[in-house]
């Protein structure tokens, strides 16, 4: 029910409710008519396909190699900075199972503000921080910050050579590292990894 001014603007009732149905995985999958080309523009967001991506960023692109149980590919954004925007430029993937999403952020050095190294920057008083050393992977020897907040998604970030990468989202404490760990390069469209 939406009330406006105290007053009901609409209701809506379920009458016939069926949980834990098995859904068809097209249903919450972003399709592209074949043939189209998504082409990035200076200052927005793009959406691409996974193999126009691994060429849309100047890092080294990485994809998880294994997802938590029940996800699946969904979209994949690059968005560059503007001529006046700061802190912008990052490739994003967006894994999901059901309602439940989370993503994988590739964030090229010099594209957040000098000093931030989170990049979400939005822990409460109640987080807990804790680093771990990454063991397998592209991201291996690596250090990640992991951060368990009571008031959102817990989220995983690493600072490497050249690039924050960050995944956050509908996950268990444990599986921002395991998709961590499982990072591998990305191919691009002519099969080399970026």
């Amino acid at each position: 029910m939406a009330v406006r001014h105290g007053r009901p603007t609409y209701e809506t009732q379920a009458t016939h409710l069926r949980v834990d149905q098995p859904l068809d995985r097209t249903w919450f999958a972003a399709g592209f008519p074949s043939g189209t080309r998504v082409e990035r523009r200076k200052g927005r967001t793009s959406i691409v396909e996974p193999a126009d991506f691994a060429g849309g960023l100047q890092i080294t692109t990485l994809a998880p190699a294994a997802l938590p149980q029940g996800y699946a590919f969904a979209l994949a954004t690059v968005n560059e900075p503007g001529p006046v925007q700061v802190g912008t430029e990052r490739g994003t993937l967006l894994y999901r199972r059901g309602f439940d999403r989370f993503v994988v952020d590739l964030i090229p050095n010099g594209a957040m503000p000098a000093g931030i190294g989170d990049p979400y920057d939005m822990t409460s008083t109640g987080a807990r921080v804790s680093r771990t050393v990454l063991e397998h992977g592209a991201l291996a020897g690596r250090q990640a910050t992991i951060v368990l907040d009571p008031e959102q998604a817990p989220y995983l970030w690493v600072t490497g050579s050249g690039e924050t990468i960050a995944v956050a989202g509908d996950l268990t404490p444990d599986e921002p590292i395991a998709v961590a760990e499982s990072l591998r390069p990305l191919p691009s469209a002519n099969g080399a990894a970026q």
